[in-house]
């Protein structure tokens, strides 16, 4: 081959290389762990945003009964996680439909 072989002659362009199409267990174990990502993620927000809720609830609430101490770690166990657990359960469901959405086409 020579040097010049590679360029294009006569208005011809140069042939293009064929996109390679990944396998479908490399498909499939990449689009499991964007799923895992964003349901973590998801479970961190919810989590985030419970626990906030939670410490001001139990600050109205020790407000509303004239400044008694109040126990925080009710605003773990009755808020944040359970909000936490529903933000993941929503988060995995979201994630898995945008995933067939985004995968329907390339089977």
């Amino acid at each position: 081959m020579r040097w010049d072989d590679s360029r294009p002659r006569d208005g011809q362009a140069l042939p293009q290389a064929l996109p390679q199409k990944r396998s479908l267990a490399v498909r499939l174990l990449r689009a499991c762990f964007r799923v895992a990502i964003k349901t973590f993620l998801a479970a961190l927000l919810a989590m985030g945003i419970g626990l906030l809720l939670g410490i001001l609830g139990m600050v109205a609430l020790s407000l509303y009964r004239g400044g008694q101490h109040v126990d925080m770690t009710l605003a773990y166990r009755r808020v944040a996680f359970p909000l936490a657990a529903a933000g993941a359960a929503l988060g995995f469901v979201v994630a898995v439909g945008w995933e067939v959405r985004r995968n329907s086409s390339n089977l």
